[in-house]
């Protein structure tokens, strides 16, 4: 179950990965490319583009993606405030939440009518498709082959409220709650592997960022059913999180335990 969680999450990691409106125009000649630290993406058959206008560029990205860009970036500072100096965590936050021009505080607008018509909206929804596809053939595989079977059992007593969701498969009312099904055990292991991959993976900051770049399924009920994020109640609910923000510098002695730990060696 590790291994297809780990496949499910690299396939979401494709399908919903951005494109980078900067490098894009450029998926650029090598001769641009030599020497910097994009030289392995260069076209050798692509001509030199010439000078580009990067901030003509970025005036071209859609703003759904500047203000999806923007919560993960505020996200990943809320979470790695403690590494960054009080003031750079000031500077940040009022960039998001200053009273009148900052962020989260412009005006959004509101749903599309013609979000039916949008090339990305559909793509979205066949993305959705294509990941509950999948999880309906691992079910159906794990049912056909493994139905019936008791693979675990609960360490301690459990009320009969847990039978639905301990037991999917088994048809046994006698059979005391505190065991698993296969079935079950299929449905925990899929949805309780977070803390596993994070640690495989290494990357738990990557994981957040691709949950909210997946469209998220209760949304979903905007015109025409099409996917439409509420960027404004977004922008509030980040707002909150910044006014209830503790911080505390986690480096501010880190200089003395350098010292502390190698005096020794550099002496």
């Amino acid at each position: 179950m590790v291994i297809v969680a780990l496949l499910r999450y690299y396939v979401t990691k494709i399908m919903y990965a951005p494109d980078n409106q900067v490098l894009q125009p450029a998926n650029m000649s090598f001769r641009a490319l030599k020497k910097t630290i994009f030289e392995k993406l260069a076209d050798f058959t692509k001509e030199d583009p010439g000078e580009i206008n990067v901030l003509q560029l970025l005036e071209s990205v859609k703003s759904d993606v500047k203000d999806n860009n923007a919560l993960a970036r505020s996200t990943r500072i809320r979470k790695g405030c403690e590494y960054l100096p009080e003031d750079a965590v000031k500077v940040r936050k009022s960039y998001f939440c200053k009273e009148n021009d900052g962020y989260f505080n412009k005006k959004v607008g509101g749903v599309n009518p013609m979000a039916m018509m949008n090339p990305d909206m559909m793509s979205n929804m066949m993305k959705q498709n294509v990941q509950g596809m999948f999880n309906i053939f691992l079910f159906s595989v794990v049912g056909s082959f493994f139905s019936g079977f008791i693979i675990a059992q609960v360490p301690f007593p459990l009320g009969q409220k847990f039978k639905g969701l301990l037991q999917q498969g088994l048809n046994l009312q006698a059979l005391d709650p505190s065991y698993v099904s296969s079935m079950s055990w299929c449905f925990l292991l899929i949805f309780g592997l977070q803390g596993v991959l994070n640690l495989i993976l290494g990357d738990s900051d990557g994981m957040d960022d691709m949950s909210q770049m997946m469209p998220n399924p209760s949304q979903m009920m905007g015109q025409g059913g099409m996917d439409q994020k509420n960027y404004q109640a977004l922008f509030k609910s980040e707002k909150e999180n910044y006014e209830i923000l503790s911080y505390k510098f986690r480096l501010e002695d880190a200089e003395d335990a350098f010292l502390a730990k190698y005096q020794k060696k550099i002496q």
